[in-house]
């Protein structure tokens, strides 16, 4: 018995070197698209890519997007608002703090940042005697774990002494 393969079968499949051709023109394409939009991620690249006429699909698009690392990179969502790096002196913390008071033996607490250890802002903590007193430089770890204390313990789950530490 002797096999056939038919024609349009032979011709439909493209030889290995013809497939190397399409990738790296696919590879050009992606990579042309990722630059003009920047921001795009392979969904949209993919969309873009049909438009313009390419017979391809997201997971084909994605493959090489990450083969290549042109993914997007996202955006950090930890943002530093305050500027702890300044050179200006800062106290240690007071811990744990008295009731707040007025007047004499008033204790102000904040963070490192430059506008609470300015000169003309110190200079007003001390004109009314007030202790100063600034947090280390926060790390995220540090005051999740800290939020996450706070809050079971105004639920009345966590004793006030571990609110203390570090």
């Amino acid at each position: 018995m002797r096999w056939r393969a038919d024609r349009t079968w032979y011709y439909a499949h493209p030889s290995p070197e013809a497939v190397a051709v399409l990738d790296t023109a696919l590879r050009d394409a992606i990579e042309q698209l990722v630059l003009e939009l920047l921001g795009y991620g392979y969904r949209r690249v993919t969309k873009a890519l049909q438009r313009n006429g390419w017979g391809v699909n997201h997971k084909q698009v994605l493959r090489v997007m990450r083969q290549e690392a042109l993914l997007c990179q996202l955006e950090r969502r930890f943002v530093v608002t305050t500027d702890s790096g300044h050179a200006l002196r800062t106290t240690r913390t007071c811990w744990p703090m008295p009731p707040r008071q007025t007047g004499p033996g008033l204790i102000h607490h904040s963070d490192c940042g430059v506008q609470y250890a300015s000169a003309a802002y110190v200079s007003q903590l001390t004109a009314v005697d007030a202790q100063i007193s600034m947090a280390a430089v926060a790390t995220r770890t540090r005051t999740r774990r800290r939020e996450l204390l706070r809050d079971a313990q105004t639920r009345g789950g966590v004793p006030q002494p571990l609110l203390d530490g570090p």
